[in-house]
């Protein structure tokens, strides 16, 4: 079963290759650059368009990989080229993707602190019916049972990584706060 080109997942982080040529049938442009402040969100470091390309790759068309879901993707790039950013430029991108209408927000990057100002960005969009995601985190094995921001938030679905054997993968936290557990390691994508 594919998903519905009548959900629109916005993909926050380092920006999307919208001119891959596996991606452009799917790709919206609604988001917006919180980095460089215009709305061009580009990727300028990889990791947006690899996100992008699972969600969303085109199917059939004899190019690269299929995504998944088969759902309609805009960016949001809250984080710049070296794939790193401020939670105040990653609240933005959540509150911009919910007033354009995403469905699903997709974050697969996070902290180890707390944020006043992104729990509030999540709680806006939760309000808003949108359902939330976020990366459980990748850290050594000695801090995989520390909290991951914004995964560790009761709104968000927390989504730690497993390797092909159903095994947890060796850089993935995990702990109560985990929802589900989905592929995460040598994953092939846009990139």
């Amino acid at each position: 079963v594919i998903g519905s080109h009548d959900i629109l997942v916005a993909v926050i982080d380092t920006g999307i290759d919208y001119t891959h040529p596996d991606l452009i049938a799917n790709y919206v442009p609604l988001g917006y650059d919180f980095v460089n402040m215009d709305d061009d969100p580009l990727d300028d470091h990889g990791h947006g368009t690899h996100c992008a390309g699972i969600i969303a790759a085109k199917l059939n068309n004899y190019i690269g990989v299929a995504g998944l879901a088969q759902v309609r993707i805009m960016a949001e790039k809250g984080l710049d080229s070296t794939g790193s950013g401020s939670f105040s430029s990653l609240a933005k991108s959540i509150i911009h993707a919910t007033n354009s209408g995403a469905n699903i927000l997709s974050n697969s990057w996070g902290g180890d602190y707390d944020s006043r100002l992104l729990s509030e960005a999540i709680d806006y969009a939760t309000a808003k019916g949108v359902l939330v995601f976020a990366a459980a985190g990748n850290h050594d094995p000695n801090e995989q049972f520390n909290p991951n921001y914004p995964a560790f938030y009761d709104s968000v679905v927390a989504v730690s990584s497993i390797e092909s054997s159903n095994k947890l993968s060796s850089f993935s936290n995990y702990g109560s706060y985990i929802d589900v557990a989905a592929p995460g390691s040598s994953i092939y994508s846009t990139m």
